[in-house]
């Protein structure tokens, strides 16, 4: 978890400068201040001695150098001790003696508690490192996590230098097991040959790694075909064979980021052992994310032929309706003005009803699938082919797959005609498949059955493919259950969550039935209404809008908000925040080097790009720019950095005035993008062609995070990852709309420790649920269903819990494992568990949405908030997404990382000029109150200009440049 302290550990020494919120953390207790008075030190010590102790409290380490003592601390201190600030120069007299300096150390170290590390303590950091190591390659994020490693237990953080070549030893250590694992997976003589494959030209004369690096296009069959060939190729030349399982995830995604950026020149350059992890990894996640996007365009195109066949029935049915109407007037006047003892008429009347189908009209579903078989569409037999070419597995005796081998056999002997033989098809097939006459049409019906089951199993994890990064055995994706049946007990304790699962289940259950029941009475008073057999909900009263004097307080207060350019807004956040030393890895060295940390931000956050923002910054080329993107894609510090300005956003008293950071909503909005991404879609809305970025608000208005997701799928699994990312303050209550809600997501919500609320769009329709044998209250028969079944709970309650666990510690993301248990997955046991947990939490929701005025208006306000927070992102990144940029996974996460990161920064510095906009029209004689405050937004922007030619003024803000320290610039 982050905290404000981090960004100050490993200090050996005060910087000149410091700023007024900084001095602050130097201000001593009370008890520090009558412990040091009460010392053995006479009272010419007591300023030392609290210096010494605030910057050992504040940064880890023991403060050696006295002679550059900033004045505000000195007296800040003296104010304390109620003495004259001293000059620089007596400090540094006090300790002319070393052993004056040592005993007062000493004396600071006994009060905070400190000592120094231990030989033992020092192999327990190195087994820290090592793990560590397993998520980030660089070696000053270990240096940072090494420093807060001390910090927490209370041990003085050693000189730099020394904890650098811990950090260095870990490193080494973690890539020689690397290697060596990788080595019994690889013979070096086949990682040689991939290395000169790599390095060969092709027909066009770029390489083969120029070929890999290039992601995937638009969704055509030529770039089908194409995707198909590099999957063949990486197949054939031995990839799919290696097993990576022991070498660890996050490694191995930052090895392929890595060379997915590089030119062949730099890999050249990269020692042996370095490139040969680099190479494997590389090839083995190329692999696992091109057979991720066949079976995602698979699953597309096969949702694409069923809604095809549904609108040409659509179409069709009008017709249907006509000559029903015609065949039943025909009826109807031949008996109107016939004879009905007319063996004539009587003759007619049979024709006519010899014509009909006897067995009535078929179901739109039926229809459908008479479309399907009709053979008009030859997409099914391709995707068939492609499926046939993967390597699909699954439990022993799968019907699935053998229907799948059985048409692959038939492919091989050119049969188009379905054999006269019964097979195992589900049951709404078996009509189209075994008893259809026509054999062709009865092949087209097998071949899609087969189709539609193979996409449901690979979503719901029934089938796996071991090449796949998304689609591989469930078993590998949760936390594997030797590794449960050993740390279970800490994932349970971590969780919150009970061993016995009755525990857990009962208080669930006595809130639901006490909320019924207040329902009912509600009902017999007549303040809650039953219409039709459904519930009527009351609609969400606004908020109180601010209206006379504070309306005309308000406005002041956004007039007196200042302009500013986008450079002053940069540098005055990071003064107060450090989010460029996330960036970075550690604090800048140089201006130059800072101005490239911003030019990258800017390029992935905004539409300009690399060569727009070069344009606008006098001294940097677009090569530089390029490479700052490449190395914050490389590594996750977008986060980081963005958790930095919300840990200090939370604090200022403007954010506090709309809420405590407990409560968020999630929403998506979409970017446009060019058609030609493969994982861009239609935005019914805007009808352009866009990719999903799913935004989770926290209460005070701040982005706590933000991912891309497609557009048009379920949002359920991006809303709890959201939640999941959050750390630092742990969310209770998520509200989402109907796209992010599912009975299934809400008990897996329940069992990560918050609550999914819903404004589900047809509320009115949804019964409350309880468990089985609830004696409802007569009132409510008509809404209330007994359909929850806890056996299911508390069976599946160890399994429950390990996905949970698994998603908690981020074994597998939550979106992935929330597709996992979709409706693809009825049936699992598991599924089953978490939706009827699921469906308990509902009942307890919608009660609360009906009996709880507050609850309505608050889950209404989170939600619009979210939907206004929209406008600033798109002020920010105000054109579409270029057509070269977002065809990678990673790099999509990069740009809305980055795009995330930027509002924050907006919001944070309108938040901090809105309280000084307040003392200043408070001042006036006019008074701001809480409501004026909580409805003045911080996402406005049109007083920043966010375009232009961008001057960085560095010099006029303190402490943003560090002394070098012999490191290298992390960008050159």
């Amino acid at each position: 978890m982050a905290r404000i302290q981090d960004d100050y550990l490993g200090w050996q020494s005060l910087p000149r400068e410091l700023l007024d919120r900084e001095v602050e953390y130097f201000r001593l207790t009370e008890a520090d201040v009558a412990a040091i008075q009460t010392s053995s030190f006479t009272q010419r010590f007591h300023i030392a001695l609290g210096v010494q102790l605030a910057f050992l409290r504040l940064t880890g380490c023991k403060l050696e150098r006295l002679d550059v003592v900033p004045k505000p601390i000195l007296q800040l201190l003296a104010s304390q001790f109620g003495l004259r600030a001293p000059q620089i120069g007596s400090l540094k007299v006090l300790y002319r003696r070393r052993q004056t300096l040592w005993a007062q150390q000493a004396w600071v170290m006994d009060r905070l508690g400190f000592r120094s590390h231990e030989r033992r303590e020092e192999l327990q950091l190195m087994e820290f490192l090592r793990e560590a190591c397993r998520g980030t390659s660089s070696t000053d994020r270990l240096l940072q996590a090494a420093f807060a490693w001390f910090y927490d237990r209370k041990l003085i953080i050693p000189a730099e230098s020394a904890v650098r070549d811990l950090a260095v030893r870990a490193m080494k250590d973690m890539d020689h097991w690397i290697y060596m694992e990788i080595r019994k997976a690889v013979p070096e003589k086949q990682i040689e040959e991939w290395y000169r494959w790599l390095m060969e030209k092709r027909p066009d004369q770029n390489t083969m790694l120029a070929w890999l690096q290039e992601p995937p296009g638009k969704r055509t069959q030529d770039n089908f075909n194409e995707i198909n060939s590099k999957i063949e190729t990486l197949k054939a030349i031995g990839v799919a064979d290696v097993d990576l399982s022991k070498v660890p995830r996050e490694r191995a995604e930052i090895f392929f980021r890595t060379v997915q950026t590089y030119r062949p020149s730099q890999l050249r350059t990269m020692a042996d052992t370095n490139r040969a992890m680099h190479i494997v990894c590389f090839l083995r996640a190329v692999l696992g994310r091109l057979t991720d996007v066949i079976i995602k365009q698979v699953a597309d195109t096969t949702t694409n032929i069923y809604t095809r066949a549904m609108g040409a029935v659509r179409e069709n049915q009008p017709n249907t309706i006509t000559e029903y109407r015609r065949v039943i007037k025909s009826f109807v006047d031949l008996i109107k003005h016939g004879d009905i003892t007319d063996p004539r008429v009587q003759s007619q009347l049979k024709d006519m009803a010899n014509a009909q189908d006897t067995a009535g009209p078929k179901s739109r579903a039926e229809e459908v699938r008479t479309q399907i078989t009709s053979g008009a569409d030859p997409r099914p037999r391709k995707l068939l082919r492609k499926l046939l070419e993967l390597d699909i597995q699954g439990p022993d005796g799968d019907s699935t797959l053998a229907n799948l081998s059985k048409i692959g056999q038939l492919y091989e002997k050119s049969k188009y005609d379905l054999p006269k033989r019964k097979f195992d098809v589900p049951s709404v097939w078996d009509k189209d498949v075994n008893q259809e006459a026509d054999r062709e049409k009865a092949m087209h019906a097998f071949e899609f059955s087969v189709l539609s089951e193979i996409r449901r199993k690979l979503r719901a994890g029934a089938c796996w493919i071991d090449t796949s990064g998304d689609h591989r055995n469930p078993d590998e994706m949760l936390i594997s259950p030797e590794l449960w049946k050993k740390a279970k007990r800490g994932h349970y304790d971590r969780l919150r969550l009970p061993l016995d699962s009755h525990e857990f289940l009962g208080p669930i259950k006595k809130l639901a039935e006490a909320r019924v029941l207040e329902v009912a009475e509600k009902v017999k008073a007549g303040e809650i209404k039953i219409k039709n057999d459904k519930l009527v909900y009351p609609q969400v009263k606004a908020d109180n809008l601010v209206g006379g004097k504070q309306k005309i307080a308000r406005d002041h207060v956004i007039r007196a908000l200042p302009e500013a350019q986008l450079p002053d807004v940069l540098l005055f956040v990071d003064q107060h925040t450090h989010f460029s030393s996330k960036l970075l890895g550690r604090p800048a060295r140089t201006e130059n080097e800072l101005k490239l940390c911003y030019a990258g931000l800017l390029a992935l956050g905004t539409d300009m790009g690399a060569a727009g923002v070069a344009k606008m910054i006098p001294g940097i080329t677009e090569e530089q720019v390029a490479n700052v993107v490449r190395t914050l894609q490389r590594e996750t510090t977008l986060a980081k950095a963005n958790q930095a300005v919300l840990l200090h956003y939370k604090k200022l008293p403007f954010a506090a005035a709309s809420g405590d950071g407990t409560s968020a909503a999630a929403d998506m909005m979409s970017m446009q993008s060019s058609p030609t991404l493969w994982n861009s879609r239609v935005d019914y809305r805007r009808r352009t062609a866009s990719i999903g970025i799913y935004d989770h608000i926290l209460d005070n208005r701040a982005y706590a995070y933000s991912q891309p997701h497609v557009l048009n799928n379920r949002q359920v699994g991006v809303a709890i990852q959201g939640v999941i990312m959050q750390t630092d303050v742990p969310i209770h209550l998520l509200a989402v709309d109907t796209h992010g809600y599912t009975d299934v997501g809400m008990g897996f919500a329940k069992g990560l420790g918050f609550d999914l609320c819903s404004r589900i769009r047809d509320m009115k329709d949804l019964d409350l649920t309880m468990p089985r044998g609830f004696d409802v209250p007569e009132v409510l028969k008509d809404v209330v269903t007994c359909g929850v079944n806890e056996s299911f709970i508390h069976e599946q309650w160890d399994e429950f819990v390990r996905v949970c666990a698994s998603m908690g510690n981020a074994t597998c993301s939550a979106v992935t494992i929330l597709e996992r248990f979709g409706s693809a997955a009825k049936g699992n046991p598991t599924y089953l568990a978490a939706k009827h947990l699921g469906r308990l939490q509902r009942t307890i929701f919608l009660c609360d949405y009906l009996l709880n005025e507050d609850f309505r208006r608050e889950i209404n306000r989170l939600l619009t908030q979210v939907e206004n927070s929209h406008r600033l992102k798109r002020a920010i990144f105000y054109g579409p997404l270029a057509p070269d940029k977002g065809r990678d996974k990673d790099e999509m996460i990069a740009i809305s990382g980055a795009l995330n990161l930027l509002a924050n920064i907006l919001q944070y510095w309108n938040a901090v000029h809105l309280e000084v906009a307040v003392e200043a029209v408070e001042k006036q004689g006019i008074q701001v109150n809480d409501a004026a405050r909580a409805s003045i937004s911080p996402s406005r922007f049109r007083h920043l200009n966010l375009r232009g030619r961008f001057d960085f003024p560095i010099s006029k803000y303190a402490g943003l440049l560090r002394e070098h320290s012999g490191r290298t610039e992390a960008f050159r």
